[in-house]
């Protein structure tokens, strides 16, 4: 199985990091390192934001599209839905706690512990490799993952 996608969980790398994660120079940081990064957007008042429980960081639709084919991006509300509608370039999803979700670019963003195949991005926020098919994986321990895997 040839692994795809090795996808940071909001910038995290080694762990959860509850101080930084979420914000522009935290994913800046996973970006650099060659890691592909789960966002969590808001759009609000003409605004992107960054933050998982409520907007935090204003980020600018110019990082978004600069950085867009290594952004997988959570939309938190449905202004962030309507927004990227709009735009139609970046690979965003919504999803809460639904067992699988197809991203607009038709890629299945799968919650842990379901079944797979070949096309899931699997959502694995610990540092085990998890077994079954799958094309990706999203982690906080992302770069540990990766460095047992190849």
């Amino acid at each position: 199985m040839e692994i795809k996608h090795f996808i940071s969980h909001r910038g995290n790398l080694q762990g959860p990091n509850l101080e930084e994660e979420n914000r522009v120079k935290y994913i800046n940081n996973a970006l650099s390192k060659g890691f592909e990064c789960e966002i969590d957007v808001w759009y609000l008042k003409n605004q992107f934001f960054l933050g998982h429980d409520k907007p935090e960081e204003v980020v600018s639709l110019d990082f978004i599209i600069e950085n867009e084919s290594m952004l997988w991006i959570h939309c938190k509300n449905l202004e962030s839905i309507q927004k990227f509608t709009e735009i139609k370039t970046p690979n965003f999803f919504w999803h809460e706690k639904d067992k699988y979700t197809l991203t607009s670019k038709n890629y299945i963003w799968t919650y842990p512990n379901q079944i797979t195949d070949k096309r899931c991005i699997i959502v694995n926020l610990e540092s085990r490799i998890p077994n079954g098919e799958y094309m990706g994986i999203c982690s906080d321990y992302i770069s540990k993952i990766k460095e047992n895997i190849k």
